[in-house]
């Protein structure tokens, strides 16, 4: 994540905000109310004015707490006024937790700053064309070049591995459903953008945060394994394992930012052989990974 971060974008603003908005958005579900509503989309329209990449995963966290909550507050709606007609009763709590305040917020910045430019096929226009490509979905490259980028910026195999366990073994009710909608956000995501997905691992940061929440869920699981005696033996092991995994996460950032002496060298005789073929030409510009 710092590796990837260090692009000059305005990704790593977009993900702060990001987060603001999917702790509003989980303030919301817990104490609905008109405040909590727009608050939650003032902070989810600002991250996707940022960059609105981040609306898959916004909008499916939020999607999927307000259709988990919606059962129980039919339920109670319905205990308190029984008499009340079904259809009265189902409109009040579709805008409990206020899917129109949520909406507006979220989509009036966006809309008011990005839709100029497309319309007016400007630079903006060509990029969204170049974002999706449906020939990539059809080519090992894509998957794999996806696949890599993901876990070289979460520190490797055993990093995400542990954050797909801490997936299934997440606390079932809200904790669950929202580590589930986010990870769905983000297929989505890798899915609609998949020429950026695949080849910029700057485009990787949301990521992290799904895997350091199920980290999290994994860690508690596990401490709630635990009793008497036996819990300060499950906190010391979670206390190692988080040394071992941040040391696998440095082991994969050493790798890429200083390349071994052998690779240099290989790299050093490519540079050469381009140099040669393009005739030290000084308008030739080449961008190497460590430019």
């Amino acid at each position: 994540g710092v590796v990837a971060s260090q692009s000059f974008q305005p990704d790593p603003l977009m993900v702060a905000l990001m987060l603001a908005s999917w702790l509003a958005i989980v303030q919301l579900d817990q104490r609905p109310s008109t405040r909590a509503a727009l608050l939650a989309g003032l902070l989810s329209g600002a991250a996707v004015l940022i960059k609105p990449v981040c609306a898959f995963q916004i909008a499916a966290l939020y999607v999927g707490l307000w259709a988990r909550g919606l059962p129980r507050s039919v339920r109670s709606r319905r205990a308190r006024d029984p008499r009340s007609h079904w259809l009265r009763t189902g409109w009040r709590a579709l805008n409990e937790r206020g899917p129109l305040l949520w909406g507006l917020g979220t989509l009036l910045p966006m809309a008011a700053w990005y839709l100029p430019s497309l319309n007016g096929g400007g630079r903006l226009g060509s990029q969204a064309e170049q974002s999706f490509k449906s020939e990539l979905l059809r080519t090992a490259a894509y998957w794999v070049g996806w696949r890599d980028h993901a876990l070289g910026v979460s520190g490797g195999p055993m990093v995400a591995g542990a954050a797909v366990l801490g997936l299934v073994l997440a606390p079932a009710g809200r904790a669950r459903v929202a580590l589930w909608a986010l990870l769905i956000g983000y297929v989505a995501y890798g899915l609609t953008f998949n020429y950026h997905i695949s080849t910029h691992d700057y485009y990787q940061l949301p990521w992290l945060p799904v895997v350091g929440l199920a980290l999290a869920a994994l860690a508690a699981r596990l401490v709630s394994l635990a009793n008497g005696r036996s819990r300060r033996l499950v906190q010391a092991g979670l206390a190692l394992s988080t040394l071992a995994l941040a040391a696998l996460g440095m082991r994969e950032i050493s790798a890429d930012i200083w390349p071994r002496t052998h690779t240099a060298r290989s790299d050093e005789r490519g540079y050469s052989e381009i140099g040669q073929l393009v005739q030290h030409s000084p308008r030739v510009v080449f961008l190497t990974p460590n430019a």
